[in-house]
């Protein structure tokens, strides 16, 4: 394609699986694997990744050539349900050998970051992004990280407990009235579990056999983002270098100079384009098949 690409696809009639197929075979060709996108849409309450997706990843892999077990996953989420991402970690490994890469053309955040830290390689653009996986929650008529709620508790519950005798109570059992300790302690044990979700996936994969304190020290701007200080801050290739100082992860940069880039920039367009025309809540597919959910009223 020359000009501009987004131009080009805006101007045609209609994006579909037919025109995207040939260069989703390119790409699996390109890395010599067999290559699955898994694309879920943003700003939509249905984009959220759950089990259903489980289930259609893993009826789309059963269909594929038993003799053909190297995989590329292709994702672009914004995440979703931890315990569905630790299911598809476990569905991708079952059906490549244990070897699957993930490509981030564009985001993968929150859960699908615990499906592309699962993978046995992760390519990215200089512009992809991977994300916190801490939980988000509704606090206040927004999401609020779990971990921000839980660590603001402990700090009035801290300053309470060592209050100088010279300061009044009040103000802090003021503040503490907006919490409520059973939800804390549901909050703590969510932010655990992602924790333990993530921990896992990089332990029995490309973390395999390194060291707790350097695997803690990789998760740690994960799990609790303080230099991020915000959910959807990205995390791109060039962070991902500075988390990983002891160069443990199996990230590989895709260059604008390379010779798939075009084509992974025009998939990846072309994909987005046709779902949103088309309105699409999620798409899974292979050169060969499309399975699709539509955006529910």
């Amino acid at each position: 394609m020359t000009g501009s690409t987004f131009k080009q696809i805006s101007s045609e009639s209609q994006q579909s699986h037919r025109l995207r197929a040939p260069l989703l075979n390119k790409i699996g060709e390109h890395y010599d694997r067999r290559a699955l996108a898994f694309y879920t849409s943003f700003g939509v309450r249905q984009g959220a990744i759950t089990d259903e997706d489980v289930e259609m990843l893993k009826d789309i892999l059963i269909s594929l050539p038993k003799n053909e077990e190297k995989l590329l996953l292709i994702i672009n989420s914004p995440g979703g349900d931890p315990l569905a991402a630790e299911r598809i970690v476990k569905v991708c490994r079952e059906f490549s050998g244990h070897d699957y890469w993930v490509l981030v053309p564009g985001r993968s955040k929150s859960a699908a970051t615990m499906i592309t830290l699962g993978a046995s390689k992760i390519i990215m653009t200089a512009t992809a992004e991977l994300g916190p996986i801490d939980i988000q929650i509704p606090w206040k008529d927004k999401l609020v990280p779990a971990h921000v709620v839980v660590s603001s508790y402990e700090e009035l519950m801290e300053k309470g407990i060592n209050l100088p005798k010279d300061q009044r109570m009040e103000p802090i059992l003021q503040q503490l009235q907006e919490f409520n300790a059973p939800e804390i302690e549901h909050l703590k044990n969510a932010r655990d579990l992602s924790m333990e979700i993530a921990d896992k996936v990089l332990k029995e994969g490309m973390l395999a056999g390194v060291r707790k304190k350097e695997l803690d020290h990789i998760m740690h701007e994960f799990i609790i983002p303080k230099k991020l200080k915000n959910h959807g801050r990205p995390i791109f290739f060039s962070d991902l270098k500075q988390i990983d100082t002891q160069e443990r992860l199996s990230i590989e940069l895709l260059s604008n100079e390379d010779e798939i880039y075009s084509t992974v920039h025009e998939y990846h367009m072309r994909l987005m384009c046709g779902m949103s025309s088309a309105g699409m809540a999620k798409t899974i597919e292979t050169p060969e098949d499309e399975f699709s959910i539509q955006v529910n009223p």
